[in-house]
């Protein structure tokens, strides 16, 4: 369909069980599907975008899917070297989990902050840098976003241990 290509198995004329799907817009799963969707385990890679032309560029999710979404325990690598490794629900971060980031410096990563106020929910910044850079976070989340209990750590090894809520 819609110029997608598929090798597995076929029950009916429908995609069943098991087999290989690369997307038109060059996406690939390889995995369990059922009713023609991605359920059950399997592997989904993609570009992260069509500006940068090396092979670090994918994105890629190990895990469980739910009609076609991310759903159940998983590990998503992002592009440029962080990755995410626990629930999911409905395509959204759920339950426990892990993020660890990326190093880069100038990423989205990195809280602001003025040159009078270094904290972070009482946690300062050891060095004189303008940036709080993030290295991990441990915990809870709820519909996508951090909230209940849980660990986020800096670079410069500060870190906060507490609540998160929604907004």
């Amino acid at each position: 369909k819609n110029g997608s290509q598929f090798t597995g198995e076929l029950l009916r004329n429908s995609i069943h069980n098991y087999g290989s799907l690369i997307f038109a817009d060059g996406r690939k799963y390889v995995g369990e599907f059922s009713g023609e969707e991605m359920c059950g385990y399997g592997v989904l890679e993609w570009k992260f975008d069509d500006f940068h032309h090396d092979e670090n560029n994918i994105c890629r999710y190990k895990g469980t899917f739910f009609k076609n979404m991310f759903h159940g325990r998983g590990l998503l690598e992002f592009w440029g070297g962080g990755c995410y490794e626990g629930g999911f629900e409905y395509g959204l971060y759920h339950g426990l989990g892990e993020f660890t980031f990326g190093v880069d410096r100038n990423s989205s990563n990195s809280l602001s902050c003025s040159d009078s106020e270094k904290k972070f929910n009482g946690v300062s910044s050891d060095d004189n840098s303008e940036k709080l850079i993030l290295h991990s976070y441990t915990g809870e989340l709820q519909e996508g976003q951090m909230s209940g209990k849980g660990t986020l750590k800096f670079m410069d090894g500060s870190y906060y241990e507490g609540g998160f809520f929604i907004c």
